[in-house]
């Protein structure tokens, strides 16, 4: 009989594991991976850059330039200009429809603070603990 994986923390453990270099992608490229709300929402943002065309670095340094410009949270984000945005975004390497990924970044900001106050932890109540669900929040 397999063996199940019983807490978060060995399924973390496990993925580790299973990826050879004991740390995830986000955590490779210098991104604390935590359980608070800045974290998750770096994360959030990683994800945004990630799923763009092009050169993941650039992804990468895009993510790393946002806090670095003091916009570690969604409620700092949202509070930014969009003019601000974009050219931290383009200082980083961003290409493209630049005005249209500050502009995706912002609104994402401030949906965040605006549902979640700020904190995507609470995504999983919202969606009643049901990944199907989340969508629906």
């Amino acid at each position: 009989m397999p063996t199940t994986v019983a807490t978060i923390e060995d399924r973390k453990r496990l993925a580790r594991r299973l990826a050879g270099s004991g740390r995830g992608f986000a955590e490779q490229y210098g991104f604390r991976v935590t359980n608070n709300p800045s974290s998750l929402f770096q994360l959030l943002c990683l994800s945004v850059l990630l799923a763009r065309r092009g050169d993941f670095r650039r992804a990468v340094d895009g993510a790393h330039a946002l806090p670095d410009a003091g916009w570690d949270s969604a409620a700092r984000l949202s509070s930014s200009s969009r003019s601000d945005r974009v050219r931290t975004l383009r200082d980083s390497g961003q290409r493209g429809d630049v005005e249209a990924l500050a502009d995706l970044l912002g609104e994402l900001a401030r949906a965040v603070v605006g549902r979640y106050r700020g904190d995507l932890r609470r995504l999983r109540s919202a969606a009643r603990r049901d990944p199907a669900g989340s969508g629906r929040c």
